[in-house]
């Protein structure tokens, strides 16, 4: 029964959302399926290539995971599978060859790129991502009509609050304490701390 229970896991969440999406849709119309389908097929071929998996398409926004062997949900960095350097380095390398590959990405009619550059003169196609580190249901849901594999927990909506974070913050990506804390000391010697916020428990944590 794929509808039974689910079960307790601990994993990255990474949350990536396309800037300017509504102005892009208006502009592109049909043409608007062709531009996600090419972010998705870079975004998720340096992910599974890192060890991650695609959960969910929404739209203008994507869910990606990587799971955690440990059960310690205050497990730090280890060695053995650097799974927050793997999926940090996802989305930077993800960012680096989307500016690489613009041409490929904006390949569109004239009648679209016409009034794409019309409305936002100089545009160039970037994503915000948010990295956060927790616990989550793993399971089905949906019914005999519909199913989908699905994350449920407060950890997964923090990624997604990160990413929006990032439009205040100024910058591409916005990492959890938490996340932050699996990345290995090479990796962790590139980030900066940029704040601390209260969380949805009250709780003061960094995000770098």
């Amino acid at each position: 029964n794929l509808l039974g229970n689910g079960r307790k896991i601990q994993s990255i969440f990474g949350f990536c959302d396309v800037r300017q999406f509504t102005d892009t849709t208006e502009c592109l119309q049909e043409e608007v399926m062709l531009f996600v389908n090419r972010i998705a097929h870079i975004l998720h071929s340096i992910v599974v290539q890192c060890d991650g998996a695609a959960n969910k398409n929404i739209g203008d926004a994507f869910l990606l995971t990587w799971k955690v062997k440990s059960n310690d949900p205050d497990c730090s960095f280890s060695e053995e599978d650097f799974a927050g350097d793997k999926a940090l380095y996802s989305f930077i390398k993800t960012m680096i060859e989307m500016n690489r590959h613009e041409d490929f990405l904006c390949n569109f009619s004239s009648r679209a790129l016409s009034e794409l550059y019309d409305r936002m003169p100089g545009y160039k196609c970037r994503i915000g991502c948010g990295l956060h580190f927790g616990w989550a249901i793993e399971g089905a849901i949906g019914s005999n009509k519909k199913i989908d594999a699905s994350y449920i927990s407060p950890h997964v909506n923090m990624s997604e609050t990160l990413e929006g974070l990032t439009k205040e913050y100024g910058v591409s990506i916005l990492m959890s304490e938490p996340f932050y804390d699996l990345l290995s000391p090479q990796a962790a010697a590139g980030c900066r701390k940029v704040d601390v916020i209260e969380t949805s428990e009250s709780q003061p944590m960094g995000i770098y």
